[in-house]
C-alpha cells in the first residue's frame, strides 16, 4: 500500500526551508555515498568523513543522491555505543534557498574541493584534445608531403 500524500508532502516542506542557525552539533555534509539500509558516508567541510543513518520520516519519501548536501546532527548518537556517528536531520533539497544562509560558508571546501576535481578533468580532456589534434595534423602534413 502507498504511502499516503500528506506524509509525502510533509516531508518535502521539512527539506525546503533551511534554519536560520545550526545548533550545538549540527554541521553541512557532503553525500559520498549510501554504504547499507538508510545508512551514508557523509564528508565534513573539514575532510572528516562520517556515518550517519537516515530517519524513518525520510525513508522511502526522499531519495538522496551522492554529491548533495545534508544537515547532519552529531549528538543523536553520542550516547549510543555504535559505529554511527550521527544523524541526518535534513536534506537539502532547494540550495539556492541554502545558500543565502550565514552558515553555507561552511561547506565552502567541499565546493572548492569539486571546482578543482572539474577543472583538474577539463585540463586532462583539453590536453588529450590537443595531443589528438597534434597527431591529426602530423598525420595530414606527411599525407600531403608523400602525394607530391
Amino acid at each position: 500500500m502507498a504511502r499516503p500524500k500528506r506524509n509525502i508532502l510533509a516531508a518535502a516542506a521539512v527539506t525546503s526551508t533551511p534554519p536560520d542557525v545550526l545548533s550545538e552539533g549540527q554541521c553541512l555534509a557532503r553525500v559520498i555515498k549510501a554504504t547499507g539500509n538508510n545508512v551514508f558516508l557523509v564528508e565534513q567541510p573539514s575532510g572528516k568523513e562520517l556515518t550517519v543513518e537516515l530517519p524513518s520520516h525520510f525513508r522511502s519519501v526522499i531519495w538522496i543522491k551522492r554529491g548533495s548536501f545534508v544537515l547532519v546532527d552529531m549528538l543523536a548518537f553520542a550516547e549510543r555505543d555504535n559505529k554511527l556517528d550521527g544523524e541526518i536531520v535534513n536534506i537539502v533539497r532547494e540550495e539556492r534557498a541554502w545558500r543565502k544562509m550565514s552558515f553555507w560558508y561552511l561547506t565552502s571546501s567541499l565546493q572548492m574541493h569539486a571546482v578543482e576535481l572539474i577543472q583538474s578533468q577539463a585540463l586532462r580532456i583539453f590536453n588529450e584534445a590537443a595531443v589528438f589534434a597534434f597527431r591529426l595534423r602530423g598525420q595530414h602534413q606527411s599525407w600531403r608531403n608523400a602525394s607530391i
